[in-house]
């Protein structure tokens, strides 16, 4: 029997229905009675039902005006508010058909499936006392079917109902072995060449083999030429770079915020997000407000916070939360690889969304982030299929590591990103706040589970599908990490992912050179491999031009060779500072630089860190490639 709405559901209506969307002197509470029984004559069948359970009329017409406006059903507005639980209502519904209510516990079991589909809405099931029936959770714009269907008496009793997150919950019981095992194997099963699970190919070998015996066949034959050539090519390498960041530096101009068109209601998708978690326990609280405050109608919002199966404390501390109806918690079985792609991969199974976006559980995301989005997707080229929002840090006066990686950021996301996407090249993605028509995710083969920055390589591989990347202006907010070890070991899985990536990408240069073009390939090689061999060789670079200017001061007279190429270290070091530090500095504000102030100076030192991270990735690379260093926020 389902009671009547509490206090709290009717103030949940009252707040949704009324002061939020519903027009001035449109108030469904305040209907005069000849308006209200008129709206009764054509009562929606997916509610009709509930007005026998205890439900007053003038809630099922608020229901009924929501949906209208925001293009649902009333049934979905009720159940989005709480005003009645997914049990209760499929309860009343079956009880309305005469049929079976099936709870969780009232099913022994599931008939076997080749292929489980979590988001299937019927399958056979055997229940507690043996038989064995159609278990179904209809969709709420199936209701209308179900009076006429179930007047067979000899169907209904073959069939059963029960709510969708009951469905849900039988499925993963049964499947979750199997879901995770093909959430492990899909992408090197299906598209075996962009797995980063086999690590380096064969070619890779055979390339970095050939140019180490070279190198040490020219030093051997002809050391000073050898030695000059080899300083000319590291100097052409970081040219190159510092003309990447020059060209995003002088054409950068500082955007405003896209602006915002009306938005009508009933043409809003479903949109889906995914926060994936792991000790992260203390943050919930913050992570849930942060999310509500996303302008998104809640009968169309879908929020799932993924958590690792064997992490109680986080798992514990969202069932504790009062969540609204729209947020869903999904626990990953434990399974290597223990990374975040694969539980990103693991809850795609549940999504329902037609776009969906990923955030961390420290982001605050602008509040019409999810609109802006949507408008840009509508409105832009239909091949873009994922849309990078800048994140902006939030903590730049902490630390001196904080506000280097404010500055980094700020260079990135505001300077570098934007020219990238100007030119038509592809956007090696943030981790966070990456919006995806979902669709598409399904069809490149998601985030790959052996690659620890899935977000670089799906951006890469969306490319190589045909898809397109693009930005939006509203930006995500989180904390910079502010302690060096912290900092060491996120930069470490950064470098090591890039890598990850760079061997996928380039296990087929040509194909990649054709399906990318001349440009773009070049400037995303620079990117992605230039930005891990430029960390590996800038100590060396930097040694040897310290070395050759001591020896210059204290020769009494120095060779040509020994000039040049202490010119060209300290010219190639110099101008890569001042390059990285033109990009950065031009993309903060003015109220960012006065926080970050002398800090600057020490990109040097910024520098030598981003080395000792490179070096770590290599031979973690090695030792550990799927190793996942959680770092703590």
């Amino acid at each position: 029997m389902v009671s009547k709405p509490s206090r709290k559901g009717k103030a949940a209506i009252r707040g949704e229905y009324l002061v939020e969307l519903t027009p001035v002197g449109t108030n469904p509470l305040l209907l005069g009675r000849a308006h209200r029984s008129e709206m009764e004559k054509g009562f929606n069948p997916s509610i009709s039902f509930l007005r026998a359970q205890g439900f007053s009329i003038r809630h099922l017409n608020a229901a009924i005006l929501q949906a209208r406006r925001r293009g649902t059903d009333p049934a979905t507005e009720l159940l989005a508010t709480g005003a009645i639980t997914f049990d209760a209502y499929y309860r009343s519904l079956a009880k309305a058909c005469s049929i079976r209510f099936c709870g969780f516990e009232d099913v022994n079991s599931l008939l076997d499936l080749k292929t489980p589909n979590m988001r299937a809405n019927q399958t056979f099931a055997r229940l507690g006392d043996g038989s064995l029936v159609v278990l179904i959770a209809p969709r709420i714009s199936d209701i209308a079917k179900l009076g006429a269907l179930f007047r067979k008496k000899s169907f209904a009793r073959r069939v059963a109902i029960c709510s969708p997150q009951t469905m849900r919950a039988l499925l993963v019981r049964q499947y979750q072995e199997v879901l995770v095992s093909r959430v492990c194997t899909g992408l090197q099963t299906e598209q075996g060449p962009f797995s980063s699970h086999k690590g380096p190919g064969f070619a890779h070998g055979v390339a970095l083999t050939l140019s180490l015996i070279s190198l040490v066949a020219a030093i051997a034959l002809a050391p000073s030429l050898s030695t000059a050539a080899v300083h000319a090519l590291v100097a052409l390498f970081f040219l190159a770079c510092v003309i990447l960041r020059a060209a995003a530096t002088l054409t950068y101009e500082r955007a405003p915020l896209t602006k915002i068109a009306p938005v009508t209601l009933g043409e809003l998708p479903v949109y889906s997000m995914v926060v994936a978690m792991r000790d992260e326990a203390h943050i919930v609280p913050v992570l849930v407000e942060n999310l509500r405050a996303l302008k998104w109608p809640r009968s169309k919002l879908q929020i799932i916070l993924v958590c690792e199966a064997d992490d109680p404390a986080t798992i514990t501390a969202v069932q504790n939360m009062a969540l609204e109806p729209c947020f869903e918690l999904v626990t990953v079985p434990v399974k290597e690889p223990r990374t975040k792609p694969k539980a990103l991969t693991y809850a795609l199974n549940f999504v329902r969304g037609e776009m969906l976006t990923i955030y961390d559980a420290e982001d605050q995301p602008h509040p019409l982030q999810l609109v802006e989005a949507y408008q840009a997707f509508s409105t832009g080229d239909p091949s873009i299929a994922c849309l990078q929002a800048p994140l902006v840090t939030t903590n730049p006066k902490q630390s001196i590591i904080s506000a280097l990686f404010h500055l980094e950021y700020a260079g990135l996301f505001r300077v570098l990103m934007p020219w990238i996407n100007r030119i038509g090249a592809p956007l090696l993605l943030g981790g966070t706040s990456n919006h995806f028509k979902t669709d598409a995710v399904r069809a490149v083969g998601a985030w790959d589970p052996y690659n620890v920055t899935e977000d670089a390589d799906i951006g890469l591989r969306l490319w190589r599908h045909g898809y397109r990347t693009g930005m939006i202006t509203r930006p995500t907010l989180e904390p910079a990490p502010h302690v060096a070890r912290v900092w060491l070991r996120q930069r470490t899985r950064w470098f090591k992912g890039w890598l990850q990536t760079a061997f996928v990408h380039t296990r087929h240069p040509l194909t990649l050179f054709i399906e990318l073009g001349p440009r773009a390939s070049m400037i995303t090689v620079l990117l992605l491999v230039g930005t891990v061999l430029s960390a590996l060789v800038h100590p060396f670079l930097l040694a040897s031009a310290i070395v050759s200017l001591i020896r210059l001061l204290i020769a009494e007279e120095a060779s040509f060779a020994a000039k040049l190429i202490a010119w060209i270290d300290w010219s190639t070091i110099l101008l890569s500072y001042i390059a990285f530090g033109a990009l950065c500095w031009s993309g903060t504000h003015q109220a960012e630089r006065r926080e970050i102030s002398w800090r600057i100076l020490l990109i040097p030192a910024y520098w030598v860190g981003f080395s000792v991270a490179a070096w770590r990735a290599v031979f973690q690379l090695f030792k550990d490639p799927f190793l996942w260093e959680k770092t703590p926020h």
